[in-house]
């Protein structure tokens, strides 16, 4: 399932949010996938006669207030493309992503995907670079945290991490699409639970964690999936237990630092390559998928 986001208060056009994008429910929320006019109106088209202006932190700042009706502010300013002022926004919750302004501060561009000639996502680029968006490597470093208290499924393979939301459609696909190569022993599957789809997505996730044996509650919650609600199946705890939510919470934090356009997002070493990589939604093909996967992981880093 993608996860969209709009400005308050301000018309956009719905669009699917890409990796790289302003981070889901964070300053994504802030700035819709549109371009929008910061001047109070722009009567006729204007002829640039003096260079592009390199715009300040201050003057960026004003159009991205201006722009977001006060629910953004802008913390630094780089250089960008052609001209182009790129801009790290910070919002109320103090989650921060990128947006690029035109060099006279007319307009600001945030989602969707900005890319060069060669075909390069610029934004994901720009938050890499400055350290907001965990590269594939880092997010698959860090899934064997016991802190993300994981639900390992599988006894001999290649092992895939995915971020996966007890409450999603495709993940209960993926779910059981994975399952008949986890009993046969083809691919081991590391479940991190977020809670981002449904109000009481959190609260399931941490319920499942809390079970006497999580990966069992895992599977009565996929196998009694509730289409028409778009729910899981299994019972939600009244208090499942403050470890428990810490360790969703945790999770949801690493699906907003990945830049994850939508859940499920299944993370691989690659045999060929040897490096991590990721991949959104539900494969067609599971064993080709499969195929692509480097049994050993150590290249990557593999760790429980």
């Amino acid at each position: 399932m993608t996860l969209n986001s709009r400005v308050p208060g301000m018309r956009s056009h719905r669009a699917a949010t890409q990796p790289g994008a302003l981070p889901p429910r964070a300053v994504g929320r802030i700035i819709g996938s549109v371009v929008f006019l910061a001047a109070a109106a722009m009567t006729a088209p204007r002829a640039w006669s003096t260079p592009p202006l390199a715009l300040t932190v201050a003057q960026a700042n004003e159009v991205v207030a201006r722009a977001s009706h006060g629910a953004a502010h802008v913390v630094e300013v780089f250089p960008g493309p052609d001209g182009l002022v790129g801009a790290i926004v910070a919002g109320r919750s103090a989650s921060r992503g990128i947006v690029w302004l035109t060099p006279h501060g007319e307009a600001v561009f945030s989602g969707g995907v900005l890319r060069d000639r060669d075909g390069r996502d610029l934004t994901r680029t720009a938050m890499r670079s400055r350290g907001m968006l965990l590269a594939p490597a880092a997010v698959w470093a860090q899934a064997g945290d016991p802190g993300h208290r994981g639900i390992l499924l599988g006894r001999s393979g290649p092992l895939v991490t995915v971020l996966f939301d007890p409450d999603g459609a495709d993940c209960r696909e993926l779910y059981d699409a994975l399952s008949p190569a986890v009993a046969s022993g083809r691919v081991r599957v590391r479940y991190l639970l977020v809670g981002m789809l449904t109000p009481g997505s959190a609260a399931r996730a941490a319920s499942i964690l809390a079970a006497a044996r999580p990966a069992e509650a895992l599977a009565i919650n996929e196998a009694t999936y509730d289409a028409g609600r778009a729910a899981g199946g299994f019972p939600i705890t009244a208090t499942p237990g403050v470890s428990y939510l810490r360790a969703v919470a945790a999770n949801n934090a690493l699906f907003a630092h990945a830049g994850a356009s939508g859940t499920p997002a299944t993370y691989y070493c690659t045999r060929a390559s040897r490096m991590a990589m990721v991949m959104f939604g539900v494969p067609r093909d599971i064993p080709a998928f499969l195929a692509q996967a480097d049994p050993s992981g150590i290249a990557c880093g593999e760790r429980w």
